[in-house]
């Protein structure tokens, strides 16, 4: 089981559309197995207010979240920070809540095609060169539609 580090309390509102249990399950095998760390939040890395926006104008917003990071210290670094493993590569996982109406819709699609794509993000082949900075894989939900979209980015 991919160790929960975080999960936020929910109002009745919202619902976590898949659970660890399914996740790990989904994942069970992909070489970052024993580096991953499972996070719900109750928003993305986003100001409230603009989730809510997001949410309200019937935009795609993100439900699922792959992050690596593996910052290089520099001249200036924190010996304490290296130390505490600050610059190790991490994998994590982040679970977004769907208004609780939404919940079995988000999660059937998240199950049939968003953790199949994140599979095949995790167990993609990749130079050296690709393991520094930030990388990303997002699943954002179109509730309009029940479909999700796939993004990929780096911000090194």
């Amino acid at each position: 089981m991919i160790p929960t580090r975080y999960k936020s309390k929910l109002p009745h509102s919202l619902s976590y559309p898949v659970g660890a249990e399914a996740i790990s399950e989904s994942l069970k095998g992909v070489p970052q197995v024993p580096a991953l760390s499972l996070g719900f939040y109750d928003r993305p890395t986003v100001f409230a207010s603009e989730f809510q926006k997001l949410r309200d104008s019937n935009s795609p917003y993100p439900i699922f979240n792959a992050t690596f990071r593996h910052i290089q210290p520099g001249l200036s670094a924190s010996n304490k920070y290296i130390a505490e493993g600050w610059y190790e590569e991490t994998w994590e996982l982040s679970v977004y809540p769907v208004p609780r109406g939404l919940k079995s819709a988000a999660r059937q699609v998240l199950l049939s095609e968003g953790l199949p794509l994140i599979r095949k993000w995790l167990s993609a082949e990749r130079p050296p060169s690709w393991k520094h900075g930030r990388e990303h894989c997002e699943i954002y939900f179109v509730e309009s539609e029940g479909r999700i979209i796939l993004r990929e980015s780096d911000a090194a």
